[in-house]
């Protein structure tokens, strides 16, 4: 969609696209405002949508030198995408699970399936992103949770140590402040870039780690890379990748209760800064003070590559920081990933809406 209203009488407001089914298209759902105070498309949700069919590449079609995405939002206020299933999207330039460009207000994605996300090109430099959101200038909170994200890869050939694969990615974008807020909750991300070893990879990909730029909050996700040895390369992959040796992000930034796990060491690192590798997450912790202290690093043992209920149960239990007025299952290790039944819970002040993933 595209509008193009003059005033605020005129906006597009409280669209809802609910269970659709796109399959075999350039783009799945494109939402575009205008990028204008005041004029944005205003509380639009995207919920329980099938986005992309069972033909690998569906979406995009993996040849295309145009950006594609299951999910793109732009110039939007106040928005919603939840409920999705998000798969098969590829293309040869940047491409997107779910996308929210230049968001306003207070939005959300969450309880969402983002799965073969992909660039199939060996000579595309292109990067790869589960989830990708920036903000507008100035105070707007954007919040993702509870979604799982895998299957992100690249079939990009050179080495090279620009991470390409991302599972969640933080920008400054349209010119956020320190008084905005990104929250990245009770998400569940699966990488392994294996296929194309040269390429570099993240979980979390952060570019917004500065003392002007928003406040991070990262609380209770599960970052998993199992990106197989990069021994001699320029390639490496990370659980984290920041864009600070010592922030996680302005003033107000948290980082707690969540677990970085690396299967293979060998240019596996639990976090990166702008020029230093963190192997452990010790030492990711001795560089970020205050930060992480109840985190862990262990294997979630998820079900699988593409379902991200996890076994451990190290990792199935309410964190310190969380209420909740539902049934969890609950032990002492301070961990709340995921759950399988409907949930209100509280996280310092705000209410997230939990509702299990199929």
């Amino acid at each position: 969609m595209n509008g193009l209203p003059v005033s605020a009488a005129e906006t597009n407001s409280k669209n809802v696209y609910n269970n659709l089914t796109v399959e075999n298209s350039f783009l799945g759902v494109y939402l575009l405002g205008v990028n204008s105070a005041g004029l944005q498309d205003d509380s639009t949700i995207v919920s329980n949508c099938k986005i992309g069919g069972n033909t690998q590449y569906d979406i995009g079609g993996g040849l295309t030198n145009n950006s594609v995405a299951g999910i793109w939002a732009s110039n939007q206020i106040n928005c919603s995408v939840y409920g999705n299933i998000v798969k098969n999207v590829a293309g040869q330039n940047l491409v997107y699970g779910i996308f929210f460009d230049v968001i306003s207000g207070t939005s959300s994605i969450y309880k969402n399936n983002v799965t073969s996300i992909s660039n199939p090109a060996t000579a595309s430099a292109v990067v790869v992103s589960g989830i990708r959101a920036n903000m507008a200038t100035g105070t707007h909170t954007v919040r993702i949770y509870n979604n799982f994200i895998s299957g992100i890869t690249t079939n990009y050939a050179t080495a090279t140590a620009t991470t390409y694969v991302r599972g969640i990615n933080l920008q400054v974008g349209g010119g956020s402040s320190a008084t905005s807020i990104f929250e990245v909750s009770h998400n569940s991300v699966y990488i392994d870039a294996s296929s194309s070893i040269g390429a570099s990879s993240s979980c979390l990909d952060v570019s917004a780690s500065s003392t002007t730029g928003p406040q991070i909050k990262i609380r209770s996700n599960i970052f998993a890379n199992f990106t197989g040895s990069q021994t001699g390369l320029t390639s490496k992959h990370f659980c984290c990748k920041m864009n600070s040796n010592t922030l996680i992000g302005s003033t107000g930034s948290t980082s707690n209760n969540n677990d970085f796990y690396i299967l293979n060491s060998s240019n596996g690192f639990v976090g990166r800064g702008t020029t230093t590798d963190w192997a452990t997450l010790t030492n990711w912790q001795t560089a970020h003070t205050g930060m992480d202290a109840s985190s862990l690093s262990v294997d979630p043992i998820y079900a699988s590559s593409t379902d991200l209920h996890i076994v451990n149960p190290a990792l199935n239990s309410t964190a310190a920081e969380v209420t909740t007025d539902d049934s969890v299952d609950t032990n002492t290790s301070g961990f709340i990933v995921n759950q399988d039944t409907a949930t209100n819970v509280n996280v310092n002040g705000a209410t997230y809406i939990y509702l299990a993933i199929a």
